[in-house]
């Protein structure tokens, strides 16, 4: 069975959870400002996510655009118009997602990296940390805001 319905806000809003252990996939159709691809998942816990289905190059690809009702209708429509551009164009936008996520360490500074190890140890006094600006300091200053 086809779950193919025009998206309202009224009409994502009456959707059940879906059964436990499972996810249910509804799509855009019907109206005037479908968009040929659009979907809907619903989980078990009622959480629902706007997606987009194409193909890029023979492979199926499913992009998750934003969550219901965070995002309206409208927006998510929107969204999937630029996407499916992007897709159409052979760029899958959820590589390049990952690939923006991802940060390499070249590109992180000594000082970067200095601030986020005292974040990620709280318990490091202020002695230690008193210590090693000291040492750190004159001897690699010049390296600190170098990749």
């Amino acid at each position: 069975m086809t779950k193919s319905f025009n998206f309202t806000k009224t009409a994502l809003d009456k959707l059940p959870k879906a059964p436990p252990g499972t996810r249910v996939t509804y799509y855009d159709g019907g109206g005037r400002d479908s968009v040929h691809g659009l979907t809907l998942r619903v989980t078990e816990s009622g959480a629902k996510s706007f997606g987009l289905r194409h193909r890029i190059n023979g492979k199926r690809i499913r992009h998750t655009i934003g969550r219901f009702p965070e995002m309206t209708v409208a927006i998510a429509r929107a969204q999937a118009k630029d996407v499916m551009g992007q897709m159409v164009r052979g760029i899958n936008p959820s590589e390049e997602k990952r690939k923006a996520r991802q940060v390499k360490p070249e590109d992180i500074t000594l000082r970067e990296a200095w601030e986020n190890y005292q974040a990620d140890r709280p318990d490091l006094r202020e002695s230690t940390i008193k210590t090693y600006n000291d040492v750190m300091r004159p001897v690699l200053s010049g390296w600190r805001d170098k990749p």
